[in-house]
């Protein structure tokens, strides 16, 4: 009926710091638009965004190396969950035999990097707020699938939820990023 599985790793050690340039490349072939916010006509790193058309994306951003080291605290935690009611109401009629078509999966993950020296507030993962500066780099997803008749071979329907999140800590200062999707998947033989 429940099926549950987790990991957690606390480490430390040290990471380069990671800067980032952009280079101008042919129209269109690039991932990134500048756009002059103040209007210097100076290409600052924060005036740099992804290209909504590509007809816009005329430039790449490219890692270049750095000598710099900072020592980090880091740690990692997963953590899946499944829920099937099938399981234990098989056979059953009525109101259960319609739960027991019900199924939920959550899937939860964050790797995380900071510079804190506190190793209490180090080692829990569930604090991490995205805009604290002593984040050096985050990575966190969750994930939810919900299911309508998932072993079916004639009709299903799943619906999915998926959220992304990322910091990363350069030369240049912080970038962020993240993603939200949903659908609905229907599989249906005729």
């Amino acid at each position: 009926f429940i099926t549950h599985s987790s990991f957690y790793e606390l480490g430390s050690g040290f990471e380069t710091k990671k800067e980032f340039v952009f280079v101008q490349v042919n129209p269109g072939a690039g991932n990134y638009t500048w756009i002059d916010y103040d209007s210097s006509g100076t290409k600052e790193i924060s005036e740099f965004e992804p290209a909504i058309f590509q007809d816009q994306a005329n430039y790449v951003r490219v890692l270049t190396p750095s000598t710099q080291f900072i020592k980090t605290k880091n740690n990692q935690y997963s953590s899946s969950l499944f829920l099937r009611p099938a399981v234990i109401l098989k056979g059953k009629k009525g109101f259960y035999a319609g739960l027991s078509r019900f199924s939920n999966q959550i899937a939860y993950s964050i790797d995380w990097k900071s510079i804190v020296n506190d190793v209490l507030q180090a080692a829990n993962p569930f604090v991490v707020e995205i805009s604290d500066t002593a984040v050096f780099g985050l990575n966190r997803s969750f994930r939810n699938a919900f299911f309508f008749n998932q072993n079916s071979s004639v009709f299903a329907l799943t619906l999915n939820t998926i959220r992304t999140g990322g910091k990363i800590f350069s030369n240049n200062g912080f970038e962020y990023r993240s993603n939200t999707f949903n659908e609905l998947v229907m599989r249906l033989k005729i």
